[in-house]
């Protein structure tokens, strides 16, 4: 028997109750819900019985917690008297504590005033010995040190005797020690150079001792210096000129100028400080610029540079009549010697200077380096010589590059088992030979003069050559293809050999962006500053849009290709004009029979693409497809447009679009499905069996066909169809 029926949240589920329909289970429900009402009641009762009890336990706590505050608040107030009491002691025994503060400093200050006297005389006596004894380091931390307790004492308790005794031992001192200094500088004793070099601080003559250890390194630098041009002299002098090394001249300066700085820089900072380190570098980039720049005339002179600039900037003006009158004809093979010397004096100028920068920038670390201070540095004359040598470079290497691509255009000549005539790989290794050795002088001013004459021989000169070239390459490529099926000889073989100059164009387009992207690499790892590689990155995009241009001329040619093939194939196209697709049963079970013009017409393709395919790169190869396709696909669609069809001439041209689909597909390393589905969609709608079965397949979500015809041109379509009624295409709501 079911229980009181109740709902979760203990009260009547009246839902519940209204499922009991049994008398007997109704009384006995009632009975128990009298029960539980008398035990609720007797729980009721009993609590309340306890209410006198709980009233009176509250009065007694109220009574003890009375109790309890009182006696808290007796404590609190002798807790206030007890502090009151102790504040008063406290600040008397701070001003107490105050005096003995005063008193205690005062002490101080006087045992300190005793101690410095103490340590004066200390001074004085290990001065006088260390002068006897000739202890110079002695002496000198002497002096220094009873300078500065001189200078704590402010004047107060000195003694003058003690003062005359320390000026005379200093003055006596700084002698010596400037006498010593020049002896060592006079047997180049580099040991006791640094020893006597170490005592001009704690003299407090820190600028001479810099400028006399400055002075000392240059000597050095100097000495060797031109004792490196001498040799250099004698070496143009003998009998082998040519074997005079400007480049290891010039890179035995910088190295000695190097090592100076690192050797020797520890020390300076150590005892001296940053300033000490750049003011160094300052006084040996003198020497190193009067050195320096006087090789680089020298290098000039001997190489008759000047006059070889003169005549290759008459060759570049055309003025050729004063050349003739000045000189000879100036042979690009005899500038790359220049070139690979000039390159190596710019190279190893330009790493001189990024390496005493990159010393001068850690002298200073972690603040920046002044920008005074680099400008200075990069104004002297050795930095004017070697702009002007690399002045000197890039007309040079201008010439050397534009004359070799001319003449690698003018020698161009097939090679044999090749795809491309010599010039391409000709003229892509020296405009890579050129610019990558521009880079090599780490200047951005070079770099961009040759990257702009870079551009303008490959978007310009090469350009015109390779027009020039293809000027009737299509049209002799067509003539020398034969078509045997259509009784088509050609009429010169040799033309094959006209799509050497389509590859050119398409490896040239290749070669471009090949090389844009080497030579940013390269710049990339050349130039430090994010503004130099930005600005030759914005001067190397010039070169994707010449690799543009290329292609653009070699796709232009290619679609005259694909003109001529379908030209040649026309004969087999007008066939297909006269084709009949309203075919009754018979002629559409002969149709699978026999030979129709769709396999003539493959035949045709198929023999003209073999004969090409070796004859083109992949690329052009591939993209003539693309073109060929494209027009195959549009004229036999405009052809079928001009038709009339019944269901089975529908099959019909399904059954040829499969046909040429898959021939060509074997042909093409490309997908041509795509090619032709708008014909393959048109024989779908001519084979329909009613003009309503359209719409099953127009409103298919399954994705599984993606129309490439409009509503409209269905419906054209669909009227070539001669059993379809006009008035039902024309109610189609597609």
């Amino acid at each position: 028997m079911p229980g009181l029926p109740s709902a979760a949240g203990g009260g009547v589920d009246w839902a519940a109750v209204d499922t009991v329909t049994n008398p007997n289970d109704i009384n006995r429900l009632f009975h128990e819900a009298l029960a539980t009402e008398r035990s609720i009641e007797a729980g009721l009762d009993q609590m309340l019985s306890k209410r006198g009890a709980l009233e009176g336990e509250f009065l007694k706590l109220k009574d003890q917690a009375a109790e309890v505050l009182e006696v808290a608040s007796a404590d609190a107030d002798q807790l206030l008297a007890s502090v009151q009491s102790t504040s008063e002691l406290a600040n008397q025994i701070s001003s107490k504590v105050r005096e003995l503060d005063i008193a205690q400093t005062r002490v101080k200050h006087v045992l300190d005033g005793i101690n410095v006297i103490m340590s004066c005389g200390g001074c004085v006596r290990n001065l006088q010995r260390a002068t006897r004894e000739n202890d110079y380091e002695t002496a000198a931390q002497s002096i220094e040190e009873f300078r500065k307790l001189e200078g704590m004492m402010a004047g107060e308790g000195a003694d003058p005797e003690q003062e005359k005794i320390v000026t005379e031992c200093a003055t006596s001192l700084e002698n010596t020690v400037r006498a010593k200094f020049d002896e060592a500088v006079d047997r180049r004793d580099h040991n006791e150079v640094l020893r006597f070099f170490k005592l001009f601080k704690p003299l407090q003559r820190k600028e001479e001792g810099l400028q006399r250890f400055s002075a000392y390194l240059k000597v050095l630098v100097g000495v060797r210096a031109r004792q490196g041009y001498q040799d250099l002299s004698d070496a143009l002098e003998g009998p082998n000129p040519d074997q005079a090394d400007f480049v290891g001249c010039l890179t035995a300066l910088f190295k000695d100028v190097a090592v100076a700085v690192e050797e020797n820089e520890q020390i300076l900072f150590e005892f001296y400080g940053e300033n000490a380190v750049l003011d160094l570098i300052a006084s040996l980039q003198q020497e190193c610029d009067a050195q320096g720049s006087r090789i680089i005339q020298r290098f000039l002179e001997a190489k008759k540079l000047l006059r070889l600039v003169k005549e290759v900037g008459l060759k570049k003006n055309k003025d050729m009549a004063l050349m003739a009158a000045s000189a000879t004809l100036v042979d690009p093979r005899d500038v790359e010697g220049y070139l690979e010397e000039v390159l190596l004096l710019c190279q190893r100028s330009e790493e001189y200077n990024l390496f005493m920068l990159g010393k001068m920038a850690d002298a200073v670390a972690p603040k920046t380096l002044s920008p005074v201070r680099e400008t200075s540095f990069r104004g002297g004359q050795l930095s004017v010589s070697a702009r002007e040598l690399t002045g000197y470079y890039v007309t040079l290497e201008e010439y050397y590059m534009e004359e070799n691509v001319r003449k690698a255009i003018d020698i161009d000549e097939q090679v044999p088992d090749a795809l491309t005539t010599s010039m391409v790989d000709d003229v892509f290794f020296i405009l890579k030979k050129c610019s990558t050795r521009a880079m090599a002088t780490a200047s951005v001013q070079c770099v961009l003069s040759i990257l702009g004459l870079l551009i303008t021989l490959l978007g310009q000169t090469f350009m015109d050559a390779l027009r020039q070239k293809l000027s009737g390459a299509s049209t002799r490529l067509v003539a020398a293809i034969s078509f045997p099926l259509l009784g088509d000889t050609p009429q010169d073989e040799s033309g094959l050999e006209a799509a050497v100059y389509l590859n050119n164009a398409d490896v040239a387009a290749s070669y471009a962006l090949k090389l844009k992207s080497e030579l940013g690499t390269y710049a990339t790892d050349v130039f430090r500053l994010v503004k130099d590689r930005d600005v030759v990155a914005s001067v190397l995009s010039d070169m994707a849009k010449t690799s543009g241009d290329l292609r653009a001329v070699c796709n232009h040619c290619l679609d005259q290709v694909a003109d001529g093939l379908l030209s040649r194939v026309k004969p087999t196209l007008d066939e297909a004009a006269g084709v009949s697709y309203d075919l009754s049963e018979v002629e559409y079970d002969a149709n699978e029979l026999q030979e129709t013009w769709v396999q003539r017409l493959l035949a045709e393709l198929e023999s003209a693409l073999t004969q090409l395919q070796p004859k083109l790169t992949a690329d052009n190869h591939g993209n003539l497809l693309n073109p060929v396709l494209d027009r195959l696909a549009s004229r036999i669609e405009a052809l079928m447009m001009r038709k009339k069809f019944n269901q089975l001439g529908g099959f019909q041209l399904d059954r040829d679009v499969r046909a040429l689909v898959g021939r060509l597909s074997e042909v093409c390393q490309r997908t041509v499905r795509d090619k032709f589905s708008r014909l393959s969609q048109m024989a779908t709608v001519l084979g329909l069996q009613t003009v309503d079965e359209i719409l099953d397949y127009w409103a298919d979500d399954s994705g599984t066909v993606t129309w490439r015809l409009s509503p409209g041109e269905i419906k054209s379509i669909m009227r070539l169809r001669q059993d379809f009624q006009d008035s039902k295409i024309a109610a189609l709501m597609l």
